[in-house]
């Protein structure tokens, strides 16, 4: 490139800079008319008045000022506080009203559609009777055995081969006794009315219907301990011993029976006994060795891995004051429950921040109100407090040549 074509280039260049510079600065001076004559409050007929023109546009300032300020707090205001929203469900199922439940437990309500609700639609009550009640000791096979089994010449009355199945009979009422009890408590315990207004979540639900368990076997236990009392107190005495076996010539006692006692009245004395002997096979065969005829039987000894709540040593007495029942199982079936229940509807509430149309929406709205009062009320403050200062000024220059003077 020759020198004539850079000077040509510089020389053009030189004249954009300027063209742009100039027109940038016209520009500039047009927005800065444009904003300073702004006016949003014009005379109905166009005014010349330097100061009302002036009022016009301190007023039209002044409202964009309260107008933007406002706006930025409302849009603060809505977009941070916190809003509780509400939601409906409509005949959830249970798994649905579980994962409800899970997310929302504080705030979720289902109300039921039946509110009252028997007990056997959802609780199912179980027992096991202590294992004696079950095995062949409480049989007539084992009677039987005393009867046809023992010597043939006469016994004393409280040898055991003489008198002892009366104690097995006894304990075989003890079991038939409390079994039925405890059916015909059931019946009426599964027909309670379980009453609850809305949906009982399945931690509380277990959580009560343990305690209905825990107070129906409490009541049940001391209504029968009762009936039991009533009938010892005119039987009961103190002369018991372990029951004895006899030689032939019932001289003397060969063996007595480990745990098992005899005395004046059958009751009193099988209450204070145990089944210790019974849990062991030498005892048992032991007492077979005794009888004339040894009768094959096959019989089991009682098991101590089935022992729960009793040991081998407790006394029938202890037994009995227990129900004869070795373990209680109850289970609470919420399916049942829930299914009765039918909550027609659920509603769950939770805290969240407004969405961009509600923001929007609700600024919308605002506005609409907003910007009437501040028209209203931006000219005639702004007219006010100029009329206050022309007239503090007014009366400050007509005091001051009396001053000056």
């Amino acid at each position: 490139m020759n020198p004539y074509q850079k000077s040509i280039i510089n020389t053009s260049f030189g004249r954009f800079i300027l063209v742009a510079d100039h027109s940038l600065s016209q520009l500039w001076q047009k927005l800065s008319s444009v904003v300073r004559d702004f006016n949003l409050f014009p005379s109905t007929t166009p005014s010349t008045d330097e100061h009302q023109l002036h009022n016009q546009r301190i007023s039209t300032r002044i409202f964009i000022i309260l107008l933007t300020v406002s706006l930025t707090v409302l849009i603060l205001y809505t977009s941070l506080i916190n809003v509780t929203q509400t939601i409906h469900t409509i005949s959830p199922t249970i798994s649905q009203y579980s994962q409800l439940y899970s997310t929302y437990p504080q705030t979720l309500s289902c109300a039921c559609t039946d509110i009252s609700i028997e007990y056997d639609k959802f609780l199912q009550v179980n027992y096991k009777l202590h294992q004696i009640c079950t095995s062949v000791f409480v049989t007539d096979y084992w009677i039987d055995y005393f009867n046809n089994a023992r010597p043939l010449s006469i016994l004393n009355g409280d040898d055991f081969r003489a008198s002892g199945s009366f104690m097995f009979q006894a304990l075989n009422t003890f079991c038939q006794l409390s079994n039925q009890t405890i059916y015909n408590r059931l019946i009426q315990f599964y027909s309670t009315q379980y009453v609850s207004a809305s949906v009982t979540p399945l931690q509380v639900l277990q959580s009560q219907t343990q305690a209905f368990v825990s107070q129906f076997i409490s009541s049940m236990t001391n209504d029968f301990l009762l009936s039991i009392s009533t009938i010892r107190k005119t039987t009961q005495t103190t002369c018991s011993y372990e029951f004895p076996i006899y030689n032939p010539t019932r001289s003397y006692v060969t063996f007595t029976v480990p745990g098992v006692y005899v005395g004046c009245y059958i009751i009193e004395a099988l209450l204070q006994s145990n089944l210790q002997c019974f849990y062991n096979e030498t005892c048992i065969n032991q007492i077979q060795s005794y009888f004339t005829k040894y009768l094959s039987m096959n019989l089991t000894t009682l098991d101590t891995s089935l022992l729960v709540r009793f040991h081998m040593n407790s006394t029938i007495e202890e037994l009995v004051d227990g129900l004869m029942v070795e373990e209680w199982n109850s289970s609470t079936i919420y399916d049942g429950y829930y299914s009765e229940c039918q909550p027609s509807k659920c509603s769950y509430s939770y805290e969240t921040k407004n969405s961009v149309i509600y923001i929007i929406t609700t600024l919308i709205g605002l506005v609409g109100g907003l910007i009437p009062v501040l028209k209203l009320a931006v000219p005639r403050a702004v007219r006010l407090v100029v009329f206050y200062i022309q007239r503090r000024t007014v009366k400050r220059n007509a005091v001051l040549p009396f001053i000056e003077g």
